[in-house]
């Protein structure tokens, strides 16, 4: 089984984001399976580094992060143990 690793920033791509494009690319190198959620995601082309965002990709490990907001339940539940 593939190790997975998550990276959870606010926005992605940024225009300056060397330090977690660097780790990204570190992790797929090292054989992790790399997910992206972001609660903004813009274009790749706003990145300075666009070409390396292409090159591994990255644009289909991105997901973004939807909240759903708390359901209110009038009976009581139980714990759900997986």
């Amino acid at each position: 089984m593939k190790k997975r690793v998550v990276f959870k920033v606010s926005t992605f791509p940024t225009v300056s984001e060397t330090f977690v494009v660097t780790n990204i690319i570190a992790a797929i190198n090292a054989g992790y399976d790399v997910k992206i959620i972001t609660n903004t995601k813009h274009a790749l082309q706003t990145s300075s580094q666009s070409k390396v965002l292409a090159d591994y990709n990255l644009e289909d490990k991105i997901f973004k992060f939807i909240l759903l907001s708390l359901i209110h339940i009038s009976e009581p539940t139980r714990p759900l143990y997986i």
